[in-house]
């Protein structure tokens, strides 16, 4: 289960506890099935943007709170990895075992390392 997920389950549960709202009003608001609703607060799935948009209506809060956690008025967070290959790659990771996390964590250090060691290299042959 991803942060995103996680997180998009734990701010509609909130968002809907505060209006007072059960599982099935919300439902109804939206025209889905209770069961829909239930999967997205446990954080099994995302709901398509269409479904996310019509729950942030219904709840009457900002998509971008809503999607994102961010309060209204907030300016947009940079990305903290730009590359979204490379980000893919890091979400897939969570998933392995910390032992296989821990190997891939000094397999990357190992590469900066070698990185940074040829550039004083070539900074001290520069010099």
């Amino acid at each position: 289960m991803s942060t995103i997920t996680r997180g998009f389950g734990f701010r509609l549960r909130k968002a809907r506890q505060e209006h007072g709202l059960s599982q099935k009003q919300l439902a109804d608001m939206i025209d889905t099935d209770v069961m829909q609703i239930s999967r997205y607060e446990r954080s099994q799935i995302l709901p398509a943007f269409e479904t996310a948009v019509a729950l942030a209506e219904a709840l009457r809060i900002s998509a971008d709170e809503f999607l994102m956690g961010r309060e209204q008025g907030m300016p947009p967070a940079d990305p903290l990895i730009a590359d979204l290959r490379l980000y893919k790659r890091f979400m897939e990771l969570e998933k392995l075992s910390h032992e296989d996390r821990e190997a891939i964590i000094l397999l990357v250090d190992s590469v900066i390392a070698h990185r940074n060691i040829e550039a004083q290299i070539e900074k001290a042959r520069r010099a």
